[in-house]
């Protein structure tokens, strides 16, 4: 009886460790899933930066104050020191019409005298007048900034990402990526925006 005794304390006492033995292991798993997704979601821009492939390029600009990697493929335009266009043609694609098979990428900063907000929703009543909002506007976090996105359909499909960068300057991000051959445009952009770094 004695040893029937000692033996539940027994496994009484290892049950009790082996339950404090996994509690202890869910909270280190919940407080790095915690830290993970404060470092992902803008706690810190570090968690955001993504290497970009070796054999791309990149672009800075002490004008608007970024910098950005870019496929080597892209062809870089500049009409002024505060924009700049990456484009490229995908095997479909043939002359001078509507960008049908490719990327085309841009960025801009300009003022915005009546204020960003104002700015924002003018170009979203615009885009209701003179096309189709696919995805409505929405908040998102990029280069640890916070971002107003949009999508629309206006002579091709397009993103496009308000950043403010003060209460009257915007820099505007805009990019189509038809791609029928299935070429992987859109994980290019995708990994440009992930290089993207605001100073």
């Amino acid at each position: 009886m004695q040893n029937a005794i000692v033996r539940a304390k027994e496994l009484f006492i290892y049950d009790m460790r082996k339950h404090k033995l996994m509690t202890g292991i869910a909270v280190v798993v919940l407080v790095g899933a915690v830290f993970g997704a404060w470092r992902w979601y803008g706690g810190s821009q570090s968690a955001q930066e993504v290497s970009a492939p070796a054999d791309w390029q990149m672009y800075t600009s002490e004008t608007m104050n970024l910098s950005i990697a870019y496929d080597s493929k892209l062809t870089k335009h500049s009409d002024s020191a505060s924009d700049v266009r990456f484009s490229m043609w995908g095997p479909t694609q043939k002359g001078q019409t509507e960008m049908y098979d490719g990327i085309i990428f841009s960025m801009r900063t300009f003022p915005t005298p009546s204020g960003t907000d104002a700015y924002i929703k003018s170009q979203e009543q615009m885009f209701k007048d003179v096309g189709t909002i696919t995805k409505p506007l929405s908040d998102e976090i990029l280069a640890g900034e916070s971002v107003k996105r949009i999508q629309v359909s206006a002579l091709g499909d397009f993103d496009i990402i308000y950043i403010p960068r003060s209460d009257t300057t915007m820099l505007e991000i805009s990019f189509m990526t038809p791609d029928p051959t299935n070429a992987g445009f859109r994980a290019i952009v995708d990994t440009m925006l992930s290089t993207l770094r605001l100073k």
